[in-house]
């Protein structure tokens, strides 16, 4: 009969203890009570997962630096655990004389299918055939929770929060003193496939087993980090303490990549995963809303956060494309284009950016994410762009004959595509209903997530002048009501400056050259209406109708000097 009760109270004292801390006054008394106030952050593990990260983009585009990354995945501290992996041991012999074969097994370890999620039964099958690949000589004379832990961390990369590392001691021990179901008939050499299943399932019951009991364990890695915790003997004592509370840490990811971006964007995660599950869905989006709201940047950084791309690795999978009125069928899809043949004028077929990038995807070993990110999609005769391509946007598992090269041609799974809309522009008329239904559309607009707040939140994280800081934001929102048309406010990222600290100079300088231009292309004609957004006199509105420190109008003079009022520059 299972013992979840006295279990699960010895979980609830672990992560209460380690919450505490030595700074509650209480001390440890046993071996077991020392391990608990040992609890680490898994930064090894967080690191681990980015070198496996790099491993695979390495192997994705045949960089020989893939071993380096490797060995770097392993290369923890203290130095006294994964001592294989360091070139040391017999699985670095594997590595050295047959560099290839270990490469080609990782990859089939680790080969993505498609955008589907990886369910239990594929992963297991995978450690089937990647322990298949390992040579005899590697694993003769090692213990089978050694060789399966190896491979647990490995699969860390296909999914840390699900497929965790394996400890044979702490799990082991997790079994007999949980009373879990048929522990004893799992044996010693019961394998490797058999053990890690049987893991896998232990988390799951005990995942739903401590959440009926006030403990909830946000996925499979916190219920593992959970019963390391619990056998003193497992290891915890061998990494460094770190400072950071277990309770704080089993909720996250090892690595999120989409929450790493929010944070370096000042955006929501949420509403960047909402991004992403839209384009899951249909493979296509477009980001609209008024100027200044950062949706080519949000585009291309995203796209970049979805391919796996790190410094200049699998750049090749992201390209940007920007539409203009004369932009054609044959320049986006395929065309014939002047050429000279020795020295004779002639024409030759080309295949433009859209077949360049799906060719690039549907030749990707790995099946990697690939992005065409269209800037200012509703600038171009979409018609005319898209031509038969209009049908293969919905039906992509479907075939079309290309319009000069008469092949057959279809869009591949992996290949996204994220348009960029500017919703003041009046040519968005002209985007027709077709279109709008083959993609999603996720507004950008500043009283709208993400983008509201963010100048504030910039504001904030840069330290600007706290002067700036809330009369700056209250101007925008008050112009932004003057002008009463919601497609075409005025968007934070005008101010967003990272070359220059913000300044009341830098202020007048883009009030007069960006935002009053823009301004009076709406209100042409209309001089009572411009009156009312000189910066001045909005200035002097948000302060409460005081004319102290109001700097002066936005022509500032040509020589650079600050102009006189505001704070210095």
């Amino acid at each position: 009969m299972a013992n979840w009760d006295s279990y699960i109270e010895q979980a609830h004292a672990v992560v209460a203890r380690d919450q505490n801390g030595p700074e509650s006054g209480i001390h440890p008394r046993t071996a077991r009570e020392a391990s608990i106030l040992r609890l680490h952050d898994y930064t090894w593990f967080r690191h681990t997962v980015e070198m496996l990260d790099k491993t695979y983009r390495s192997l994705s585009k045949d960089d020989q630096r893939w071993p380096d990354h490797l060995k770097s995945a392993y290369d923890v501290e203290p130095k006294s655990y994964y001592e294989p992996f360091r070139g040391t041991g017999k699985w670095g012999e594997w590595l050295t004389h047959d560099r290839h074969g270990m490469a080609a097994a990782l990859m089939e370890l680790w080969s993505q299918s498609g955008s589907e999620e990886l369910v239990d039964k594929d992963v297991i099958a995978r450690i089937r055939q990647f322990r298949s690949r390992i040579p005899p000589y590697v694993t003769t004379g090692m213990y089978q929770g050694a060789v399966l832990n190896i491979i647990s961390v490995l699969l860390a990369q296909l999914d840390a929060d699900r497929f965790p590392e394996y400890r044979a001691r702490a799990f082991k021990a997790a079994f007999r003193e949980s009373g879990y179901k048929d522990h004893n008939r799992l044996r010693h050499k019961a394998g490797e496939v058999v053990t890690y299943r049987y893991a896998l399932l232990f988390l799951d019951v005990f995942m739903e087993e401590a959440g009926k009991r006030g403990l909830p364990l946000a996925n499979r890695l916190a219920a593992t980090r959970v019963v390391h915790a619990l056998d003193p003997g497992s290891g915890s004592a061998r990494l460094q303490e770190t400072g950071s509370n277990l309770s704080n840490v089993v909720h996250s990811a090892p690595t999120d990549p989409l929450r790493t971006l929010a944070n370096e964007l000042l955006l929501d995660v949420d509403q960047l995963r909402k991004s992403h599950d839209l384009l899951e869905d249909k493979r296509q989006i477009i980001f609209q809303g008024p100027p200044g709201t950062g949706k080519t940047y949000v585009a291309r950084k995203l796209a970049r956060c979805l391919a796996g791309i790190d410094g200049d690795v699998a750049e090749h999978r992201v390209r940007l494309v920007q539409f203009h009125p004369a932009y054609a069928y044959e320049d986006f899809v395929q065309g014939y284009r002047p050429t000279l043949v020795e020295g004779t004028a002639g024409f030759e077929l080309r295949d433009g950016p859209l077949l360049q990038m799906a060719q690039r995807a549907r030749d990707d070993e790995c099946k990697a994410k690939h992005f065409l990110v269209i800037d200012e999609i509703n600038r171009g005769n979409l018609a005319k762009v898209f031509g038969e391509l209009y049908f293969l946007l919905e039906y992509r598992e479907e075939e079309m004959q290309l319009q000069y090269s008469n092949e057959p041609f279809s869009l591949p799974k992996n290949l996204f595509i994220i348009g960029t809309m500017n919703t003041a522009d009046r040519s968005i008329a002209l985007v027709d209903l077709a279109l709008r239904r083959r993609f999603h559309f996720v507004e950008f607009h500043p009283k709208v997530p993400p983008v509201e707040g963010l100048l504030r939140r910039w504001l904030e994280r840069t330290r600007q002048d706290q002067e700036i800081d809330t009369e700056l934001t209250a101007v925008v929102d008050l112009v932004n009501k003057r002008i009463d048309d919601h497609q075409a406010s005025i968007g934070p990222t005008y101010f967003m400056r990272k070359d220059k600290p913000l300044t009341w100079r830098w202020i007048h300088m883009i009030w007069t050259h960006n935002i009053l231009p823009y301004i009076e292309e709406r209100f042409f004609g209309d001089r009572n209406k411009l009156a009312e957004f000189k910066l001045d006199e909005l200035l002097q509105e948000v302060r409460g109708g005081t004319d102290d420190n109001v700097p002066e109008d936005g022509h500032s003079p040509d020589d650079g000097s600050p102009t006189t009022g505001g704070p210095e520059s």
